[in-house]
């Protein structure tokens, strides 16, 4: 299921933001060369080129912000996002950032989340979730003052009681999806540390099961107080997380 505004499909068109490396700069590219490499679409060659200048200017948000969007042009979401958290840790009110990292946030939620038949019930759950919680706000205000008003003329008469039963269904069908929206609200999670084992239970001498790298993208299952995290990859496998190894959407 794919949902994307505006405001993310302006992001994905968006050039790379400007970034202007000193003159005395020892990194073998330019500011230029890897601004041609992302115009031309040639992005892993563009991250290697900001990527070399990253390493003496890491603390420009430009700079970072260039590597996510060449990074979340190849489909690398967990490398993007790592970029975008850091990003936005060096320029906090940078709107472009924000949006990045919206984009990056939905397209990982899309690439993870299974495509459910439409006999099955989650498919159904998973159309509510298209929703937005403002969305459903409205709609059920607007229900609830028809309801109100239809209330009001039924006391007045008798006759309008048969009214009051499909706008009865109708308060009762939006309230359920909105318990539906609370509780379908997922959460993902991407590496952070350079490499973590997951293990096959929540214990640090558990016996570990694969190893993921800084970027690799995950659903949440569950989260522990311990601050071991349930997480299942789109290949099917599962295990636990160690505290202090990911960063989880639910937080951005």
């Amino acid at each position: 299921m794919k949902r994307y505004t505006l405001l993310n499909i302006w992001f994905l068109l968006a050039v790379a933001v400007p970034f202007s490396a000193p003159a005395n700069s020892t990194a073998p590219y330019t500011q230029d060369q890897a601004a041609q490499y992302f115009d031309a679409q040639k992005f892993q060659e563009a991250i290697a080129a900001w990527s070399s200048l990253e390493k003496e200017h890491n603390d420009d948000p430009r700079l970072i912000y260039n590597i996510a969007a060449a990074y979340l042009e190849t489909g690398q979401l967990g490398e993007a996002l790592v970029r975008l958290i850091y990003a936005r840790e060096l320029a906090p009110r940078n709107g472009q950032i924000a949006m990045g990292l919206q984009t990056a946030v939905a397209k990982i939620s899309d690439d993870l989340t299974p495509d459910y038949p439409k006999t099955d019930a989650r498919y159904y759950l998973g159309v509510v979730k298209e929703f937005t919680l403002s969305e459903i706000a409205f709609i059920t205000l607007i229900a609830l003052s028809i309801f109100t008003c239809a209330t009001v003329i039924s006391r007045i008469n008798h006759r309008a009681d048969k009214l009051l039963r499909p706008l009865q269904v109708m308060v009762l069908v939006l309230g359920l999806i909105t318990a539906a929206r609370y509780a379908v609200t997922d959460d993902w999670g991407v590496v952070t540390a350079p490499s973590t084992n997951v293990h096959q239970t929540p214990e640090i001498q558990s016996p570990i099961i694969f190893e993921l790298r800084s970027g690799s993208p995950f659903r949440v299952v569950q989260h522990l107080d311990t601050g071991f995290t349930e997480i299942a990859l789109s290949d099917g496998k599962r295990g636990w997380l160690p505290p202090a190894t990911a960063v989880f959407t639910s937080q951005l």
